[in-house]
């Protein structure tokens, strides 16, 4: 009895979960999201986001372009620069500096659990008007699981 009651739970929420699916939005694009990675002392890393809707302008059409470079400073220290610009139908869209630096303060490779702790400041370099200089203070932990998937 306890085990036919267990398999309706479980079809019950299931059932629910595809009735509500429809209604779930899938995010597709992460970049620039902050992780308890650091860069190597000594060490640079440089990337490069694009991201874009092909399509005109005139019909919701963009162009992201987002330069990074991050240089490990110390042990478990990384300061680093993004610029992000954004092409769109818009005119005058800011292009953005984004400095940021960021400390590993736990690691244990063993456990596979690190954290660290960060900020980022979002200041606009060229078309100002209108656009704010904010920042970001941050604390990220992470945890790896052994295992073949």
């Amino acid at each position: 009895m306890l085990k036919a009651k267990s398999i309706v739970g479980v079809l019950g929420v299931l059932f629910t979960i595809m009735l509500s699916s429809h209604i779930a939005k899938a995010q597709s694009t992460l970049f620039n999201i902050p992780s308890t990675d650091v860069v190597a002392k000594n060490k640079t890393y440089v990337e490069f986001d694009f991201i874009s809707h092909l399509e005109s302008h005139k019909n919701g059409g963009f162009q992201g372009y987002v330069p990074r470079v991050v240089y490990g400073l110390a042990k478990n220290l990384e300061i680093g620069a993004n610029v992000a610009f954004t092409d769109a139908l818009a005119p005058n869209q800011p292009v953005e500096l984004q400095p940021n630096i960021k400390y590993q303060f736990y690691s244990n490779e063993k456990n596979g659990v690190a954290a660290s702790a960060g900020g980022i400041l979002y200041t606009p370099i060229a078309h100002r008007a209108g656009i704010d200089t904010f920042g970001m203070l941050y604390t990220t932990v992470s945890k790896k699981w052994r295992g073949n998937y």
